[in-house]
């Protein structure tokens, strides 16, 4: 996480946080060294 003020470490925070949003950007880094966005909704 590059922004402190953004980390979650407790599980129950997580959770709580992702039960209130409906969609998101998952950020992963690709085999050839590209960030990779891929958008994810939740139901």
């Amino acid at each position: 996480m590059r922004r402190k003020e953004f980390e979650m470490m407790d599980a129950q925070e997580t959770e709580s946080f992702l039960q209130e949003v409906s969609f998101g950007v998952l950020g992963t880094t690709g085999e050839d060294g590209w960030p990779e966005l891929t958008p994810v909704k939740t139901t």
